[in-house]
């Protein structure tokens, strides 16, 4: 994702009622710029999202390969270029509803995996020209906790994180050593507070390890870019060249997040978002 979520690009290709208007307004309350395409973007629940969410609603056939080439283009003109692809097309044409296989005419057959299966590659061999770089962790304030202040334990956790969070290093190298030590006492508390939530509700438990994540990929961060600098500079530093060791520790704890969050409930949907995002990330930069 953009290091700036507000950068950040949905492209939701079938426009219907149920999950694709749900993703389309979770996604544009998180921050990011939204578009729905569909064959007819004249439906009522699209013009609603335009209305009420601003999504921006195109029109596709996602069976032509042209249209999804254009549609592509045409969101990356208008919004930039999409960071999250959602395919989400039923597909079934209506006279192959409730048929037995050998009742089922082959040509609708063939109708129903040119709307499904076929247009699904289609969109994926757009969506996958995302360059890996282009899917960096959102730099903002986390989610909002959906359940709450949570334990003293977890309200402990969340200042050590947030402290560390608002933190920002200068830029300067002279600068680097002393940012470090402060953001690595507080991640050493975070870590501490954690002990303590491991028996206790496991939603609590997955935001944790996702705030803790979120400060790892802050040092690894700074510390690519520091290292960088250092070797440009012909400068040496006991923490030059370790951002592959804070990349790992940031993949693990946001792997941790969103195991918790894949089985906690659709309450902790932006958080798994987020832990998705920052996932992908450590794994790219994590990547040979």
């Amino acid at each position: 994702m953009p290091a700036n979520q507000n950068d950040a690009v949905a492209l939701i290709v079938g426009g219907g009622p149920g999950i694709s208007a749900s993703c389309a307004r979770l996604f544009s309350k998180e921050g990011m710029k939204v578009a729905v395409a569909a064959r007819n973007p004249d439906k009522p629940v699209l013009q609603e999202l335009t209305r009420n969410a601003g999504v921006r609603c195109l029109p596709c056939d996602a069976r032509e390969p042209e249209e999804v080439e254009q549609l592509f283009e045409a969101v990356t003109a208008d919004l930039g270029r999409p960071t999250l692809v959602v395919h989400n097309i039923d597909g079934r044409v209506a006279d192959i509803f409730r048929k037995e296989i050998t009742e089922a005419d082959p040509s609708l057959v063939l109708d129903t995996l040119r709307n499904s299966t076929y247009s699904a590659f289609l969109v994926g061999q757009q969506a996958v020209v995302i360059e890996p770089r282009a899917i960096r962790p959102y730099d903002q304030n986390s989610p909002v906790d959906p359940f709450g202040s949570g334990s003293g334990a977890y309200a402990a956790l969340r200042d050590a994180t947030d402290s560390a969070l608002a933190l920002s290093w200068s830029g300067e190298l002279d600068d680097f050593a002393p940012w470090l030590d402060e953001e690595t006492a507080f991640v050493e508390r975070a870590l501490a507070l954690l002990k303590a939530l491991r028996v206790g509700d496991g939603d609590v438990y997955a935001v944790a390890n996702g705030r803790i994540a979120m400060v790892y990929e802050r040092i690894a961060t700074a510390l690519t870019q520091a290292s960088a600098e250092a070797e440009t500079a012909g400068l040496d530093a006991d923490w030059r060249d370790q951002e592959g060791r804070l990349w790992e520790q940031a993949n693990a704890f946001w792997a941790r997040c969103a195991r918790g969050c894949s089985t906690a409930g659709p309450h902790l949907d932006a958080w798994d978002l987020r832990c998705q995002a920052g996932l992908a990330n450590s794994q790219a930069k994590l990547a040979p």
